[in-house]
């Protein structure tokens, strides 16, 4: 009576151990994600679906919107750019290579006229600011506009010959109210100008766009909710406002995901990055939801939404391509499981045998 216990007790304790193993696996290898999401600032384009190596990710991302962040496998990606709808063999409006690295996030953000749309790949830093501070940068998508400087409080400048197309750096500033100033380069002639409300622990884009009439304008996204936000933010820091939205509630500003079983794909749910707008401004805007494995293109979005479901799958599996990362040399999961349980057998009957031994003697 006395062995079987023992043995059981080394049975359970090797399937507790080498179980932590296989989590800590699953974990790592999920946290080697890179993320992307689409900002669409082309204001003559349609909304597009975006395709990431040929399969439907992101669907109806429309103008001046940014979608959710996605996980991908870290490595080289083609980027294609098609109208909203239109069939997956569609000639793309633009296409372009991204290489993505683990762990880290990016923009692809569609910049100029229509009829020769930009596809710039543009890496994000979501580290959060210090206490008491915020993080900004400012993309300049202004079809047509010089090299600008960005100066805030009408002398200090912050960004100086930002090129069309371009990201800057993120600054860290005190988390505060300023008034922001896009100037052309080296002069004191302002494109556009729109006072900021940067809040502590705030990541934030600033982005200076072509509207359809011509006009620039500043729109606002918070890429890092501010500190001590959950579900909603007053995230727009510019208060810009979506016409087309119709719900008056504060829209969420950070992607909600939910991690399936290992080797699945990662679900990214229908969380906004886009611009927050306070309740007591305006509605929220609507986002172009990442198309998932795991959800069926009738739930994936309300039909009242302006964001069209996917009948497509989703972006390239987590999963390594020697199947899940498990400690066992990359079994898949089946394998997996019979190589833990056969060996926790292997390790009870080494303990029974010890005890036979000295129960003999």
């Amino acid at each position: 009576m006395r062995i079987a216990k023992v043995i059981t007790s080394a049975t359970f304790a090797a399937s507790i151990a080498f179980g932590s193993l296989l989590g800590v696996s699953t974990t790592a290898h999920a946290q080697d994600d890179a993320k992307l999401r689409v900002g669409h600032f082309s204001a003559d384009a349609p909304a597009v679906d975006i395709y990431v190596d040929g399969k439907k990710t992101f669907a109806q991302v429309k103008f001046p919107l940014m979608s959710a962040y996605t996980p991908l496998a870290p490595g080289s990606h083609t980027v294609d750019v098609r109208p909203a709808g239109g069939a997956a063999t569609a000639v793309a409006l633009v296409s372009v290579k991204a290489d993505l690295a683990a762990g880290k996030n990016f923009l692809v953000a569609l910049v100029g006229p229509a009829a020769k749309v930009q596809a710039n790949v543009i890496s994000d830093d979501l580290t959060p600011p210090a206490k008491g501070k915020s993080r900004v940068r400012v993309l300049h998508t202004a079809a047509g506009g010089p090299n600008v400087d960005v100066v805030v409080g009408g002398a200090t400048k912050l960004f100086s010959d930002v090129v069309f197309g371009a990201a800057t750096p993120y600054a860290e500033v005190d988390a505060s109210k300023y008034d922001l100033s896009v100037r052309e380069a080296g002069k004191s002639t302002q494109l556009v100008g729109k006072q900021v409300a940067l809040q502590e622990g705030g990541v934030y884009t600033i982005v200076a766009v072509t509207n359809p009439d011509g006009t620039v304008a500043l729109r606002g996204f918070a890429d890092v909710a501010p500190t001590g936000t959950t579900a909603a933010a007053v995230g727009d820091p510019t208060g810009a406002v979506d016409p087309t939205s119709v719900a008056p509630t504060e829209a969420p500003t950070t992607a909600v995901t939910a991690t399936t079983k290992p080797g699945a794909t990662t679900t990214t749910a229908a969380a906004a990055v886009t611009e927050a707008v306070p309740a007591t401004d305006a509605a929220p805007v609507t986002e172009a939801v990442p198309v998932t494995e795991a959800v069926p293109a009738t739930d994936a979005v309300p039909t009242t939404e302006a964001v069209a479901p996917s009948t497509e799958t989703a972006t390239a599996s987590t999963t390594p391509k020697n199947g899940v990362g498990t400690g066992f040399g990359g079994l898949d999961g089946s394998s997996s499981t019979l190589a833990t349980i056969g060996f926790a057998a292997v390790l009870a009957g080494f303990l029974a045998l010890a005890l036979r031994r000295r129960a003999a003697r």
